[in-house]
């Protein structure tokens, strides 16, 4: 810290202040300089972290091109780090999603939506893998700020299983529907019907 206390009949020049402005603007740049670099560092620790430490596979994108993944997402495509870095989700994706929306299309609305609102997004997707498996996937897109740009980092976790188990509950429901519908039909017309069990012994009889 420099003080500079000048006497009665001492005279502060021009050039002196603008060499104490040029210093005071030096130091100040520097601490700005430091704060930024303090904080872009804790944000890339952050993430660091992050990507080694979750159980969900991670894509860190920029635009819509992958840019890191972490282990558990090579381990998620059954991929090498290279088969992920520099593609586009479209890549690993089947041409259309189950909606019926093409992947491409789909994947540029939810980038637009993300990066205009900043709210993350939360989806259902449909991936393959690089032996060409198909996967049901949960998605969570984040809008973050690395480096003075805005990444996109997309969690993603294996939901096949989750909705195969959807999918036949919805199928037993459609059947005891179906079934349903038919018995009321059947008693509305005159004809005799029965249903037997695996056993052969009768499970169902209408009046």
């Amino acid at each position: 810290l420099l003080l500079v206390w000048p006497g009665h009949d001492a005279k502060i020049t021009q050039s002196y202040m603008s060499l104490l402005d040029f210093i005071g603007g030096a130091i100040g740049n520097y601490i700005a300089k430091h704060d930024l670099q303090l904080k872009l560092t804790y944000t890339e620790d952050k993430y660091k972290i992050m990507f080694e430490s979750t159980y969900d596979a991670i894509l860190l994108f920029r635009g819509d091109i992958v840019v890191d993944c972490n282990e558990k997402a090579l381990e998620y495509f059954r991929c090498k780090r290279e088969d992920l870095v520099g593609k586009s989700p479209k890549d690993y994706s089947p041409e259309y999603q189950p909606d019926g929306m093409r992947s491409a299309e789909k994947t540029a609305m939810l980038i637009d939506q993300l990066m205009a609102t900043g709210k993350p997004v939360t989806v259902e997707w449909k991936n393959i893998r690089k032996d060409g498996t198909n996967m049901d996937t949960g998605l969570n897109l984040n809008r973050v700020m690395i480096d003075g740009v805005y990444h996109i980092l997309v969690f993603k976790r294996d939901i096949t299983q989750r909705k195969q188990v959807q999918n036949s509950k919805r199928r037993e429901e459609i059947a005891r529907e179906s079934m349903a519908h038919f018995r009321s039909f059947l008693e509305k017309v005159n004809l005799i019907y029965y249903s037997l069990d695996k056993n052969g012994n009768i499970a169902y009889a209408n009046d």
